[in-house]
């Protein structure tokens, strides 16, 4: 019992840093590396009731690595420079029966980006009554929404290009917009949901496009959106600029189930990244009625 108990423990452990995620159920159990990590602690407190030592020391790891995955962080950027741009990301969901009234909101929020995902091409005509002063990238029939992407921006857009990467609903929109006399880019992208092996590779080869795209951007730029993938995940390259998710440490973007707690049916695959030369001031996230997402707000400067 002692060696099966140790394991599956090790077996566990492993798979939750990413043993077996070049293979696609591997790499779905790794997106779960804090419920496995909470399992280690189980499978310990097994362990210690049949050998004290082996069982001391299987907690002692675990609790270490649930702490370093539950609390790190790497705090915000204390310097606020010159130009700001706050933004507000959102995955509103295609079914979502609040979108009125969550329109209405967005008129009286003072935030300068809005990157909507999930926006259905029925709401065309409320589209364009949201901030109808603003620059907006979707509106046109040409464009039409693709992969549900929207963006509303205080200041002119100046660029647009959707870029196909395996198909019309496996791409990314890529923005220039001008602030003051500064030009950011801004890439949008929501990958397809792993929901199979197919799917998975998609979201994987999407994102290693976007990844290559973002080494030849210049010293501005944020990407946003629906990952479908967790920050710890091998197919996300965070070693590209600065990420949201490591200013304000673990949180959930996604539950599956609204009445589980999010620590165990929750993850964070909604993510925002800029550049080095960006400040990431502030970032939270919040309830969104009628979506199974939150809301992701932040403040940039630079």
């Amino acid at each position: 019992m002692i060696v099966l108990l140790c394991s599956v423990y090790i077996a566990v452990c492993a798979i939750a840093y990413g043993a077996l995620d070049s293979f696609y159920i591997g790499d779905l159990l790794h997106s779960l590396r804090g419920q496995l990590l909470l399992s280690c602690i189980l499978l310990a407190v097994l362990l210690q009731i049949k050998n004290k030592y082996l069982g001391s020391v299987a907690l002692v790891i675990s609790g270490l690595l649930t702490t370093s995955h539950y609390f790190y962080s790497l705090g915000f950027d204390p310097e606020v420079k010159n130009d700001v741009l706050s933004v507000k990301q959102i995955n509103l969901r295609y079914t979502n029966n609040n979108l009125i009234e969550h329109f209405t909101d967005f008129n009286s929020d003072d935030r300068d980006l809005f990157i909507l995902l999930e926006f259905s091409d029925k709401n065309r005509a409320q589209f364009a009554k949201i901030k109808p002063l603003f620059s907006r990238y979707g509106y046109k029939e040409i464009e039409g929404f693709p992969m549900g992407v929207a963006v509303i921006s205080r200041y002119p857009i100046v660029y647009r290009q959707f870029v196909q990467v395996d198909g019309p609903k496996v791409g990314y929109v890529h923005l220039k917009i001008l602030v003051t006399d500064r030009i950011v880019d801004i890439v949008v992208l929501h990958p397809p949901s792993p929901r199979n092996e197919k799917l998975w590779k998609q979201r994987n080869k999407l994102l290693t496009e976007v990844g290559a795209l973002l080494k030849e951007l210049g010293s501005l730029w944020v990407v946003a959106g629906d990952f479908n993938t967790v920050f710890w995940s091998r197919y996300l390259n965070t070693t590209l600029g600065k990420w949201c998710y490591s200013t304000k440490g673990y949180h959930t973007t996604w539950r599956s189930v609204e009445s589980i707690p999010a620590i165990i049916g929750g993850l964070a695959i909604d993510h925002c990244a800029v550049s080095r030369e960006i400040n990431i001031n502030e970032f939270d996230v919040f309830p969104f009625t009628g979506s199974d997402h939150s809301v992701l707000t932040y403040k940039l400067s630079f």
